[in-house]
């Protein structure tokens, strides 16, 4: 299994009306690494402008293939429909509730070498090492847990939440 970030454009796509809905099956388009991206990894949607951070979290159902975009997506598109045959893999929505703002993911360790993180990045799809993809998940899934405990659309991680050092890590 491997981990990927996958930029998505609020200017161009409605996540968090895609987040509310209820049915997990999607697809994203895939423009880099078709041959690496498979079966079962894990993708961590960010969505770029003023809100940048990671919103969501994806298994991949199926690996890189052209195909249409899925009927039940088009209504999210803020522009125009997406009606070309693209490079596209499906996936299920596993994680909804996140808010992991990438100027806070920033001063997490471990995350320092985050592809993301280095540069002007063009593209939408990028690749995350094992290590970092474990460590954006447990935030996640420690994200998504107090979402639940209290009750609130969405919980962010806030600077005082911020893991003091690497949970895959030994003390």
């Amino acid at each position: 299994m491997a981990f990927w970030i996958f930029k998505l454009n609020p200017k161009l796509y409605d996540l968090t009306e895609r987040l509310a809905d209820s049915n997990a099956t999607t697809t994203y388009k895939v423009t880099r690494y078709r041959k690496e991206i498979t079966l079962g990894d894990t993708i961590f949607i960010m969505e770029t402008g003023g809100r940048r951070s990671i919103r969501a979290v994806m298994r991949v159902e199926e690996g890189p293939r052209q195909m249409l975009e899925l009927e039940s997506e088009q209504r999210l598109y803020l522009c125009q429909r997406d009606t070309e045959v693209r490079w596209r893999v499906v996936c299920l929505l596993t994680h909804r509730k996140v808010n992991l703002p990438v100027e806070d993911l920033k001063s997490v360790e471990g995350l320092e070498g985050l592809s993301i993180f280095h540069g002007w990045k063009q593209g939408t799809n990028f690749r995350v090492t094992e290590s970092e993809g474990r460590l954006l998940l447990s935030l996640v899934e420690r994200i998504v847990t107090d979402t639940e405990q209290s009750g609130a659309a969405s919980v962010s991680l806030s600077r005082g939440a911020i893991p003091q050092g690497n949970p895959n890590r030994g003390p």
